[in-house]
């Protein structure tokens, strides 16, 4: 968001929001199901695209988020990783991925505006 891109990167990644790692840290010592058992706390996959077009959104208040594609190919579908065990012992509901890169957004400008 501070303009050290000058093209939207393609591509995916896998994300998760901090507020979901946290909720998986206390409802891991919570749930007596979840004792002893490892856990893959992982959100979703993401396409840069996809979330430089959700950050572009804050170019009107300062932020500096390029919306030309960069050249490239795209990846291969599918998600990177299993998280159904999160899910299912430690009930956990995702935030999506707009969300997560939205509410971090915003809490980056003060809330006067810039």
């Amino acid at each position: 968001m501070d303009g050290s891109k000058a093209k939207v990167p393609r591509g995916k990644s896998g994300f998760v929001d901090v507020r979901d790692v946290a909720l998986a840290h206390l409802r891991a010592i919570e749930i007596p199901e979840a004792a002893g058992k490892r856990f893959i706390v992982y959100g979703h996959k993401g396409k840069l695209p996809e979330i430089y077009g959700w950050l572009a959104t804050f170019n009107g208040r300062g932020a500096k988020v390029p919306t030309t594609l960069d050249e490239g190919d795209e990846d291969a579908p599918g998600e990177l990783v299993n998280n159904a065990r999160s899910k299912k012992v430690l009930k956990i509901d995702y935030h999506t991925l707009e969300e997560t890169f939205k509410d971090h957004a915003e809490q980056l400008f003060p809330k006067s505006g810039i």
